[in-house]
Formats: structure tokens, C-alpha cells, sequence
């Protein structure tokens, strides 16, 4: 496998030693098969001379019917270590002479097709003998042809050169890219520390006038606009904090106004309400009971709203302070809060032990109030009511926390709605609320720098998950 590379040196070298290596082997290979058509060639064309001379030699012989001679001819090509084997043949087709070199066989008893063949490793000639243009008998040459001896030795020399030549252009193209090379590595260096120091004051030095110039120019002309579009940021930042400033003061005052001003009114309505109620004793009717009964309940749902609107906007305001806290024991007070309000109420609640966490007291109070109240609320109507609060910690991973319930559960269609303010997935008869509970909740959520989801279907009860984060 190709070792990975990093630099745009590498890769240009890459790219010239691959172009060159394909280069010197489909020229060299081509060299190759040239020279061996050449050796088949000069290889044949030595032979069909030699059986030539031979031809000419034992002529005489043959008209003369002198095979000592012919033999004496034959034994000559001792000088040709290549030859193995020679013979002359009469024009009948019977052996006149012979020759053989070491334990050759015997050549074959009648001669062939005239021309040249290659038989393995081996060139074999049949050559018609010709004196004053009539045949007089045949020539047989069989030579050795050690084209694989010359293929080993053609390609060995080819490795050598293409080894030293693919060391060359190495040497040079390592030379020679750096001109191209290092106006390009300057500008990605600068590049790294301006996004290491966002120092936008920085410049790449144009040192060439071809391509890698312009990209220079354009580089340095970026550079210029983004430092101006970094200071108008600012700008419209500390513009934008200090609108946002004011706006919290103002939420701020409006919760005070909200806590005192409207407050108030509802205490004087519910005071007269109360006293309307005493005063007037039996001699009210079942209609004039229901009104004041209906004024009496509407007050105290305003001012539980008020009271969810003040703890919304508390949270966004309170500062975050992380420590050790156990949430099992939160959850344990929380469920301890619902049994008070309803002590005949009979649930199977299960609290998972040393659920451990860095959070806000406080504010991880409101959350497991939040949940395990509303999961005692919607299980308020099954016949056993379950409800489980655990965490599980994937290996490596990060812990999730969980409320699930048996309860009414939702329409998963709807979990956008589930954490805005005044967003119910139930009406107010079927279960009582403000609407602000998962609010407050995926609020300090996002200021632990963690996440809640949702999981439910209609009547098979709701499981919420989150998580805190990681601690600073």
C-alpha cells in the first residue's frame, strides 16, 4: 500500500518518477523486442550463410561421390562451438555425411522443407545444394540459439539503467520543484498561523511572476478583505452584546414588574373572592358557587404561570456553577414531593443508585423536579404506574440520564412542540399544567452544554433523555 502523501512536494515527485518509470519501460521493452527480432534475425541469416559455404564446400564431393571429403568439409565446423549437429544429404534423400558435436543425435534420416525453423532453444536449416544451377543435394545445419541467454542479459542492463535514471530525475525533480514548490508551501504557512493566531495582519510574499504569482496576489487579496470583514464584526458584535444587554435589563425588570405588579391585582381579587365567598355563606346558589369557584382556580393558574415565567427567566440569568452532585438523590426528593400531594397514590418507582454528575445544584433540581413530576402527573391515570430514572455510560462514551414512564405518552409528530414555552401536547382537563416545565428544562440543558431528546407513542408511556456535557 502507497504510503500517504502529505506534501505537494511528494506528490509532484510522485508524479515525475511514476511518468518517468512508465516511460523508461514501455521504451525499454520496445528496445527489447526490437533486438530480439534483430538477434532471430542476424541468428538465421548466419546460419543460412553457413549452410551456404558448407553447400559450396561438399558440391565436389557429392558429384564425385567422395562422403571423406564431405566429412572432412563437415568437421571444419569444430570452429562454430554454436553448431551441434551437420549433415549432407544426396539428392536421393540418404545421408552422404555427418557431423555431431558430443553426444548429439543423429541427425534426421531424410531432409525437410528447405528454410529456416526455430525448434526450442534451437535454430535448425535445410539448404538445397545447387552446382551450375541443378540440385546436387541438401545441406542440414542445427545451431543453438540461446535467446533467453540474451533476453536475461538485455533486461538486467535495462533494471540498471532504469534504477539509475529513476535515481537522477529524483535528484533533480527534488532540485527543481522546489521553485514551484516553495512559493506555494509559503503561502500554506501562512495560512497555519493565521488560523492558529487569527492574526489577519499577516501577508505571503509574491516571489515569482507566473500562475503561483497570481494565486499569491489573490491569496494576499483575500487576506485583505477578510481582516476588513473580521473588524466590521466586531463591530456589529459589541454592537449586538449591547443591545442584548439592554434587553436583559428590561427582562429583568419586566420579571420584577411581573413578581410585584401583577402579583397584586390577583392577591386582591382572591382576598375579595375569599371574603364574597364567607360573607354570602349559604345563600349562595350552585351557579354563583361555580363562578366564584372558577375565579378562585383561574387566579391560582395565573399566578402559577407567573411563577413559571419567573423561573424561565431565572434561569437564563442565574450563573452556572458546576459541582458534584447525585442525581438519584434529587430524584429520590422530587418523588418524595409528589408522594406529599398525593399520598394515596400507588406507583412502582425505581431510582438507579450513584447517578453522579458535575452540574448546578440547583438547577439540576429543577430539571429532575421537572421530570419526575411530569412523569408522576401522566401516570396518574394507569392502574399500575411505573416509573424508572437510571443513566447508562457507553465505553469511552458520554453518560445519558433518563426519566421513563408507563404513563399517556404523545405523538412523536409533535416532539417539536415538546420543549417551547406555553407548548402542550394534552389539554388542560385531561392533565393539569402551564406549559413551561420542558421549557425550563432544555434551558438548563443548553446551559450545560448538553442535549434532551424524547421517545413516546400514544398510550405506551414517554422516556427522556439527557446529557450534562463535559465538565470544564
Amino acid at each position: 500500500m502507497v504510503r500517504r502523501l502529505r506534501s505537494i512536494r511528494h506528490k509532484l515527485n510522485w508524479v515525475v518518477l511514476t511518468t518517468t518509470f512508465v516511460a523508461l519501460i514501455l521504451a525499454g521493452l520496445a528496445m527489447v523486442v526490437f533486438d530480439l527480432r534483430s538477434y532471430q534475425r542476424s541468428s538465421e541469416h548466419d546460419l543460412l550463410t553457413q549452410a551456404d559455404l558448407l553447400g559450396l564446400a561438399t558440391a565436389p564431393a557429392l558429384s564425385f561421390d567422395d562422403p571423406r571429403t564431405a566429412r572432412e568439409n563437415l568437421a571444419l565446423l569444430k570452429a562454430r562451438p554454436s553448431i551441434t549437429q551437420a549433415a549432407v544429404y544426396r539428392l536421393d534423400g540418404s545421408v552422404f555425411a555427418q557431423y555431431a558435436r558430443g553426444a548429439a543425435e543423429a541427425p534426421p534420416p531424410r531432409p525437410l522443407a528447405e528454410g529456416v525453423r526455430a525448434e526450442g532453444s534451437q535454430l535448425v536449416v535445410f539448404k538445397r545444394i545447387m552446382q551450375q544451377g541443378e540440385p546436387v543435394g541438401t545441406v542440414y545445419l542445427r545451431a543453438d540459439h540461446a535467446w533467453l541467454d540474451h533476453l536475461r542479459s538485455y533486461l538486467a542492463l535495462l533494471g540498471l539503467v532504469v534504477f539509475v535514471t529513476l535515481g537522477l530525475a529524483f535528484l533533480l525533480s527534488n532540485t527543481l520543484l522546489s521553485l514551484v514548490t516553495r512559493p506555494i508551501l509559503a503561502v500554506s504557512d501562512v495560512a497555519r498561523r493565521i488560523t492558529t493566531g487569527r492574526d489577519y495582519s499577516l501577508r505571503a510574499t509574491r516571489t515569482t511572476d507566473d500562475e503561483v504569482g497570481q494565486v499569491v496576489d489573490a491569496f494576499n487579496g483575500m487576506l485583505d478583505e477578510l481582516a476588513r470583514r473580521a473588524e466590521t464584526l466586531e463591530d456589529r458584535v459589541r454592537e449586538r452584546t449591547a443591545q442584548l444587554e439592554v434587553a436583559n435589563r428590561e427582562l429583568e425588570a419586566f420579571s420584577y414588574s411581573a413578581s410585584h405588579d401583577l402579583r397584586s391585582p390577583l392577591r386582591v381579587i382572591d382576598s375579595f373572592s375569599g371574603l364574597l365567598e364567607k360573607s354570602a355563606g349559604s345563600g349562595l346558589d350552585a351557579r354563583s358557587r361555580h363562578y366564584l369557584d372558577r375565579i378562585r382556580f383561574n387566579v391560582n393558574h395565573m399566578s402559577e404561570l407567573i411563577d413559571a415565567l419567573l423561573a424561565l427567566a431565572h434561569v437564563s440569568r442565574v450563573a452556572l456553577k458546576r459541582e458534584p452532585v447525585d442525581l438519584a438523590a434529587i430524584a429520590v426528593a422530587a418523588l418524595e414531593q409528589c408522594r406529599e400531594r398525593e399520598p394515596e397514590r400507588d406507583a412502582s418507582v425505581q431510582i438507579a443508585g450513584n447517578m453522579l454528575a458535575q452540574a448546578d445544584p440547583a438547577l439540576l433540581t429543577q430539571v429532575m423536579q421537572n421530570l419526575v413530576g411530569n412523569a408522576w402527573k401522566f401516570t396518574s391515570k394507569v392502574p399500575q404506574a411505573s416509573i424508572t430514572v437510571g443513566c447508562e455510560t457507553p465505553p469511552g462514551g458520554q453518560t445519558t440520564y433518563f426519566v421513563r414512564d408507563n404513563g399517556a405518552g404523545f405523538d412523536m409528530a409533535y416532539v417539536g412542540n415538546l420543549f417551547g414555552a406555553f407548548q402542550r401536547l394534552h389539554t388542560p382537563a385531561e392533565f393539569p399544567g402551564t406549559g413551561i416545565g420542558l421549557a425550563t428544562v432544555h434551558r438548563i440543558i443548553a446551559r450545560h452544554e448538553g442535549r434532551i431528546w424524547a421517545q413516546s407513542a400514544p398510550g405506551e408511556g414517554a422516556a427522556f433523555f439527557f446529557t450534562l456535557g463535559r465538565a470544564p
